[in-house]
Protein backbone atom coordinates (compact mmCIF):
# COMPACT_ATOMS: atom_id res chain seq x y z
CA UNK A 1 0.00 0.00 0.00
CA UNK A 2 1.00 3.58 -1.06
CA UNK A 3 0.50 6.86 0.85
CA UNK A 4 0.30 9.95 -0.55
CA UNK A 5 3.64 10.97 1.11
CA UNK A 6 4.87 7.84 -1.26
CA UNK A 7 5.26 5.65 1.93
CA UNK A 8 4.70 2.39 1.79
CA UNK A 9 3.87 -1.34 3.50
CA UNK A 10 3.36 -4.73 2.31
CA UNK A 11 2.13 -7.86 4.11
CA UNK A 12 1.62 -11.01 2.48
CA UNK A 13 -0.92 -14.80 3.37
CA UNK A 14 -0.44 -17.77 2.16
CA UNK A 15 -3.47 -19.68 0.61
CA UNK A 16 -2.63 -23.91 0.96
CA UNK A 17 -6.12 -24.80 -0.38
CA UNK A 18 -6.83 -28.13 0.19
CA UNK A 19 -7.07 -31.24 -2.74
CA UNK A 20 -8.38 -34.51 -3.60
CA UNK A 21 -7.81 -36.60 -6.47
CA UNK A 22 -10.23 -36.86 -9.43
CA UNK A 23 -9.44 -40.37 -11.36
CA UNK A 24 -11.04 -40.44 -14.88
CA UNK A 25 -11.13 -43.93 -16.69
CA UNK A 26 -13.04 -45.65 -19.52
CA UNK A 27 -14.17 -49.12 -20.00
CA UNK A 28 -12.39 -50.38 -22.18
CA UNK A 29 -9.79 -48.16 -21.38
CA UNK A 30 -8.36 -45.49 -23.81
CA UNK A 31 -10.78 -43.54 -24.69
CA UNK A 32 -11.32 -39.87 -24.62
CA UNK A 33 -13.13 -37.66 -22.16
CA UNK A 34 -13.67 -33.90 -21.87
CA UNK A 35 -12.35 -32.37 -18.82
CA UNK A 36 -12.92 -29.28 -17.91
CA UNK A 37 -13.18 -28.42 -22.08
CA UNK A 38 -10.03 -30.21 -22.80
CA UNK A 39 -10.10 -33.88 -24.32
CA UNK A 40 -7.82 -36.28 -22.55
CA UNK A 41 -6.53 -39.51 -23.30
CA UNK A 42 -7.89 -42.28 -20.25
CA UNK A 43 -6.98 -42.91 -18.00
CA UNK A 44 -6.64 -39.52 -16.42
CA UNK A 45 -5.61 -38.54 -13.10
CA UNK A 46 -6.75 -34.47 -11.82
CA UNK A 47 -5.42 -32.83 -8.44
CA UNK A 48 -8.32 -30.32 -7.65
CA UNK A 49 -9.39 -27.75 -4.99
CA UNK A 50 -11.61 -29.00 -2.69
CA UNK A 51 -15.07 -27.22 -3.11
CA UNK A 52 -14.35 -26.20 -6.56
CA UNK A 53 -16.41 -27.94 -10.08
CA UNK A 54 -14.94 -29.66 -12.67
CA UNK A 55 -17.08 -29.97 -15.70
CA UNK A 56 -16.86 -34.13 -17.77
CA UNK A 57 -18.18 -35.35 -20.43
CA UNK A 58 -17.85 -37.89 -23.12
CA UNK A 59 -19.45 -38.41 -26.69
CA UNK A 60 -22.07 -41.00 -27.57
CA UNK A 61 -20.38 -42.71 -30.13
CA UNK A 62 -16.21 -42.63 -30.51
CA UNK A 63 -13.25 -44.78 -31.12
CA UNK A 64 -12.27 -46.65 -28.01
CA UNK A 65 -8.87 -48.07 -28.60
CA UNK A 66 -9.25 -48.18 -32.20
CA UNK A 67 -12.68 -49.83 -32.55
CA UNK A 68 -16.02 -47.93 -32.93
CA UNK A 69 -17.77 -48.32 -29.41
CA UNK A 70 -21.50 -46.85 -27.72
CA UNK A 71 -21.36 -45.24 -24.36
CA UNK A 72 -23.46 -46.82 -22.33
CA UNK A 73 -23.24 -44.71 -18.90
CA UNK A 74 -21.17 -43.90 -15.43
CA UNK A 75 -20.34 -46.18 -13.21
CA UNK A 76 -22.42 -43.90 -10.54
CA UNK A 77 -25.32 -43.61 -13.06
CA UNK A 78 -24.90 -39.90 -13.66
CA UNK A 79 -26.05 -38.15 -17.25
CA UNK A 80 -23.42 -38.42 -20.05
CA UNK A 81 -22.02 -34.44 -19.65
CA UNK A 82 -21.90 -33.57 -16.13
CA UNK A 83 -20.28 -31.21 -13.48
CA UNK A 84 -18.35 -32.84 -10.37
CA UNK A 85 -18.40 -31.61 -7.30
CA UNK A 86 -14.90 -32.48 -5.18
CA UNK A 87 -15.48 -33.07 -1.70
CA UNK A 88 -13.25 -34.45 0.55
CA UNK A 89 -12.66 -38.09 -0.40
CA UNK A 90 -11.01 -38.73 -3.70
CA UNK A 91 -13.01 -39.60 -6.54
CA UNK A 92 -12.97 -42.43 -9.41
CA UNK A 93 -14.90 -42.45 -12.34
CA UNK A 94 -15.62 -44.96 -14.97
CA UNK A 95 -17.52 -44.41 -18.09
CA UNK A 96 -18.75 -47.36 -19.42
CA UNK A 97 -18.48 -48.47 -23.30
CA UNK A 98 -20.17 -51.01 -25.01
CA UNK A 99 -17.54 -54.13 -25.76
CA UNK A 100 -18.80 -57.26 -27.31
CA UNK A 101 -16.97 -60.63 -26.61
CA UNK A 102 -15.22 -62.30 -29.89
CA UNK A 103 -14.82 -65.58 -31.06
CA UNK A 104 -11.96 -67.96 -31.54
CA UNK A 105 -12.15 -70.11 -34.51
CA UNK A 106 -9.03 -72.01 -35.58
CA UNK A 107 -8.09 -73.52 -39.24
CA UNK A 108 -5.66 -76.07 -38.85
CA UNK A 109 -3.95 -77.82 -42.13
CA UNK A 110 -1.61 -80.40 -42.97
CA UNK A 111 1.26 -78.88 -44.16
CA UNK A 112 3.40 -82.46 -44.00
CA UNK A 113 2.22 -85.34 -44.89
CA UNK A 114 3.62 -88.42 -43.68
CA UNK A 115 3.55 -89.04 -39.96
CA UNK A 116 4.20 -87.56 -37.75
CA UNK A 117 1.32 -84.56 -39.00
CA UNK A 118 2.86 -81.32 -39.25
CA UNK A 119 0.02 -78.80 -39.08
CA UNK A 120 -0.14 -75.37 -40.02
CA UNK A 121 -2.90 -73.66 -37.23
CA UNK A 122 -4.14 -70.69 -38.07
CA UNK A 123 -6.25 -68.14 -35.62
CA UNK A 124 -7.48 -65.69 -38.70
CA UNK A 125 -11.28 -66.88 -38.44
CA UNK A 126 -11.89 -65.71 -35.33
CA UNK A 127 -13.58 -62.45 -35.21
CA UNK A 128 -15.17 -59.62 -32.95
CA UNK A 129 -18.44 -57.71 -33.18
CA UNK A 130 -16.38 -54.48 -32.66
CA UNK A 131 -15.44 -52.73 -35.80
CA UNK A 132 -11.53 -52.17 -35.56
CA UNK A 133 -11.39 -53.94 -31.90
CA UNK A 134 -7.54 -55.47 -32.16
CA UNK A 135 -7.24 -59.22 -30.82
CA UNK A 136 -4.40 -60.82 -29.26
CA UNK A 137 -3.80 -65.04 -29.68
CA UNK A 138 -2.36 -67.42 -27.43
CA UNK A 139 -2.32 -71.18 -27.88
CA UNK A 140 -2.51 -74.41 -25.88
CA UNK A 141 -1.02 -76.72 -27.96
CA UNK A 142 0.17 -79.37 -25.61
CA UNK A 143 -3.26 -79.64 -24.18
CA UNK A 144 -2.35 -79.05 -20.48
CA UNK A 145 -4.98 -76.37 -20.32
CA UNK A 146 -2.57 -73.48 -20.11
CA UNK A 147 -2.96 -71.08 -23.28
CA UNK A 148 1.09 -70.48 -22.57
CA UNK A 149 2.79 -72.88 -25.51
CA UNK A 150 3.13 -70.17 -28.37
CA UNK A 151 1.35 -66.48 -29.13
CA UNK A 152 0.37 -64.88 -32.59
CA UNK A 153 -2.19 -65.39 -35.39
CA UNK A 154 -0.39 -68.50 -36.21
CA UNK A 155 1.33 -71.76 -34.57
CA UNK A 156 2.71 -75.30 -35.60
CA UNK A 157 1.95 -79.08 -34.19
CA UNK A 158 3.51 -81.87 -34.88
CA UNK A 159 1.26 -84.91 -34.45
CA UNK A 160 2.53 -88.39 -33.09
CA UNK A 161 0.43 -91.50 -32.74
CA UNK A 162 -3.09 -92.34 -33.00
CA UNK A 163 -4.67 -90.93 -30.31
CA UNK A 164 -6.84 -87.61 -31.19
CA UNK A 165 -6.33 -84.75 -29.27
CA UNK A 166 -7.65 -81.13 -28.92
CA UNK A 167 -5.62 -77.66 -29.75
CA UNK A 168 -6.71 -75.13 -28.03
CA UNK A 169 -6.68 -71.03 -28.76
CA UNK A 170 -7.46 -67.91 -26.27
CA UNK A 171 -8.44 -64.59 -28.32
CA UNK A 172 -8.72 -61.53 -26.14
CA UNK A 173 -9.68 -57.87 -27.53
CA UNK A 174 -8.02 -54.70 -26.36
CA UNK A 175 -11.30 -54.23 -23.72
CA UNK A 176 -9.90 -57.85 -21.79
CA UNK A 177 -12.78 -59.55 -23.08
CA UNK A 178 -11.70 -63.38 -24.20
CA UNK A 179 -13.24 -65.86 -25.50
CA UNK A 180 -11.50 -69.67 -25.96
CA UNK A 181 -12.04 -71.97 -29.27
CA UNK A 182 -11.09 -75.63 -29.57
CA UNK A 183 -10.03 -77.77 -32.90
CA UNK A 184 -9.77 -81.90 -32.46
CA UNK A 185 -7.21 -83.68 -34.78
CA UNK A 186 -6.53 -87.12 -34.74
CA UNK A 187 -3.30 -88.76 -36.64
CA UNK A 188 -3.62 -92.61 -37.60
CA UNK A 189 -1.93 -94.89 -40.32
CA UNK A 190 -3.19 -94.45 -44.03
CA UNK A 191 -1.57 -96.44 -46.54
CA UNK A 192 1.72 -95.84 -47.27
CA UNK A 193 2.43 -94.88 -43.92
CA UNK A 194 0.40 -91.60 -45.11
CA UNK A 195 -1.30 -89.37 -41.69
CA UNK A 196 -4.41 -88.82 -41.44
CA UNK A 197 -5.89 -85.39 -39.84
CA UNK A 198 -9.65 -84.84 -38.94
CA UNK A 199 -10.55 -81.44 -38.01
CA UNK A 200 -13.62 -80.87 -36.72
CA UNK A 201 -14.36 -76.78 -36.47
CA UNK A 202 -13.51 -73.98 -38.82
CA UNK A 203 -16.70 -71.72 -37.90
CA UNK A 204 -18.59 -69.99 -39.67
CA UNK A 205 -18.18 -68.82 -43.34
CA UNK A 206 -15.98 -71.34 -44.31
CA UNK A 207 -15.74 -75.10 -45.35
CA UNK A 208 -14.41 -78.34 -43.75
CA UNK A 209 -12.71 -79.89 -46.67
CA UNK A 210 -12.49 -83.63 -46.70
CA UNK A 211 -10.13 -85.87 -49.46
CA UNK A 212 -11.05 -89.08 -50.12
CA UNK A 213 -8.90 -91.85 -52.27
CA UNK A 214 -12.69 -93.28 -53.45
CA UNK A 215 -15.39 -92.44 -55.62
CA UNK A 216 -17.45 -91.79 -52.88
CA UNK A 217 -16.81 -89.26 -49.79
CA UNK A 218 -17.14 -91.51 -47.73
CA UNK A 219 -14.89 -93.48 -44.92
CA UNK A 220 -11.79 -92.47 -43.10
CA UNK A 221 -10.22 -89.04 -44.87
CA UNK A 222 -6.90 -88.56 -46.85
CA UNK A 223 -6.53 -85.08 -45.45
CA UNK A 224 -9.26 -82.83 -43.91
CA UNK A 225 -8.88 -78.86 -44.15
CA UNK A 226 -10.32 -75.23 -43.98
CA UNK A 227 -11.11 -73.65 -47.11
CA UNK A 228 -12.79 -70.21 -47.47
CA UNK A 229 -13.53 -70.60 -50.67
CA UNK A 230 -14.78 -73.85 -52.83
CA UNK A 231 -13.22 -72.56 -55.97
CA UNK A 232 -10.30 -75.47 -57.78
CA UNK A 233 -9.05 -76.13 -60.82
CA UNK A 234 -6.71 -78.82 -60.51
CA UNK A 235 -6.20 -79.90 -63.93
CA UNK A 236 -4.26 -83.40 -64.27
CA UNK A 237 -2.73 -82.28 -61.05
CA UNK A 238 -3.27 -84.01 -57.50
CA UNK A 239 -5.67 -81.93 -55.18
CA UNK A 240 -3.16 -82.54 -52.19
CA UNK A 241 -0.60 -84.89 -51.18
CA UNK A 242 -1.43 -88.37 -50.41
CA UNK A 243 -4.70 -87.45 -52.68
CA UNK A 244 -4.39 -89.58 -56.61
CA UNK A 245 -4.95 -87.67 -59.78
CA UNK A 246 -7.49 -89.87 -60.86
CA UNK A 247 -10.34 -91.74 -58.91
CA UNK A 248 -10.93 -89.67 -55.82
CA UNK A 249 -13.82 -87.52 -54.28
CA UNK A 250 -13.94 -84.96 -51.74
CA UNK A 251 -16.88 -83.32 -49.33
CA UNK A 252 -17.58 -79.83 -48.23
CA UNK A 253 -19.75 -78.60 -45.37
CA UNK A 254 -19.88 -75.36 -43.83
CA UNK A 255 -22.54 -72.70 -42.49
CA UNK A 256 -22.78 -69.01 -44.30
CA UNK A 257 -24.44 -66.05 -43.63
CA UNK A 258 -26.42 -64.98 -46.66
CA UNK A 259 -28.79 -61.72 -46.85
CA UNK A 260 -32.89 -62.43 -47.14
CA UNK A 261 -34.15 -62.87 -50.77
CA UNK A 262 -33.74 -64.54 -53.94
CA UNK A 263 -30.28 -66.71 -53.67
CA UNK A 264 -28.94 -67.89 -57.15
CA UNK A 265 -26.37 -71.03 -56.44
CA UNK A 266 -24.47 -71.93 -59.94
CA UNK A 267 -22.57 -75.59 -59.63
CA UNK A 268 -19.55 -76.74 -61.77
CA UNK A 269 -17.55 -80.03 -62.00
CA UNK A 270 -15.77 -82.34 -63.78
CA UNK A 271 -16.86 -84.98 -63.56
CA UNK A 272 -19.88 -84.84 -61.07
CA UNK A 273 -21.43 -83.15 -57.97
CA UNK A 274 -24.07 -82.58 -55.98
CA UNK A 275 -25.81 -79.46 -53.90
CA UNK A 276 -27.41 -80.29 -50.42
CA UNK A 277 -28.57 -76.60 -48.95
CA UNK A 278 -29.69 -76.99 -44.96
CA UNK A 279 -30.03 -80.46 -45.56
CA UNK A 280 -32.09 -80.26 -48.78
CA UNK A 281 -30.45 -81.74 -52.16
CA UNK A 282 -30.80 -78.79 -54.90
CA UNK A 283 -28.52 -79.99 -57.37
CA UNK A 284 -28.19 -83.44 -58.85
CA UNK A 285 -24.99 -83.48 -61.66
CA UNK A 286 -23.38 -86.72 -60.28
CA UNK A 287 -23.04 -87.65 -63.77
CA UNK A 288 -23.47 -83.92 -65.18
CA UNK A 289 -19.59 -84.45 -66.73
CA UNK A 290 -18.53 -80.53 -66.86
CA UNK A 291 -21.65 -78.93 -67.59
CA UNK A 292 -22.81 -76.40 -64.86
CA UNK A 293 -26.22 -76.38 -63.12
CA UNK A 294 -28.04 -73.78 -61.20
CA UNK A 295 -30.99 -73.35 -58.68
CA UNK A 296 -31.90 -70.49 -57.16
CA UNK A 297 -33.72 -70.02 -53.41
CA UNK A 298 -35.47 -67.93 -51.18
CA UNK A 299 -33.40 -67.53 -48.50
CA UNK A 300 -34.34 -66.10 -45.22
CA UNK A 301 -31.38 -63.67 -43.65
CA UNK A 302 -28.60 -65.74 -41.56
CA UNK A 303 -26.90 -68.71 -41.72
CA UNK A 304 -27.68 -71.04 -44.17
CA UNK A 305 -25.47 -74.80 -44.11
CA UNK A 306 -24.10 -75.56 -47.83
CA UNK A 307 -23.02 -79.18 -48.30
CA UNK A 308 -21.11 -80.67 -51.57
CA UNK A 309 -20.37 -83.43 -52.70
CA UNK A 310 -17.97 -84.58 -55.97
CA UNK A 311 -15.24 -86.88 -57.60
CA UNK A 312 -13.03 -87.07 -60.33
CA UNK A 313 -13.08 -90.10 -62.11
CA UNK A 314 -10.49 -89.33 -64.74
CA UNK A 315 -8.95 -86.63 -66.35
CA UNK A 316 -8.91 -82.90 -65.68
CA UNK A 317 -10.36 -81.98 -62.22
CA UNK A 318 -12.23 -79.09 -61.31
CA UNK A 319 -14.99 -77.96 -59.38
CA UNK A 320 -16.50 -74.70 -58.30
CA UNK A 321 -19.60 -73.06 -56.54
CA UNK A 322 -20.74 -69.67 -56.54
CA UNK A 323 -23.69 -67.84 -55.54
Amino acid sequence: MTDLDGLTGSSSMRLDPRTSRLSIETSPSGGVVSVGGVDVVTPARRTVIIGSTTSISVEQSTLVRGAKRSFLGWNDGAPRERAVLSGGADIALVARFSNSSPTARIAATVVGGSKPLRLALDASPSTDPDVGDVLTYAWDIDGDGEFDDAIGRTASRVVRGPARRAIGLRVTDLGGLSADGQVTVGAAAGAAGRGLLTTTRCGANAFVVRYYRALRPRGTPVVAACERRLQHNWRARRPRRGVPADRFSAGWSGRFRFRPGPTRFRLAADDGARLWIDGKKFIEGWASKGRAKTVTINLTGGLHSLRVAYRDVRGPARISLRW
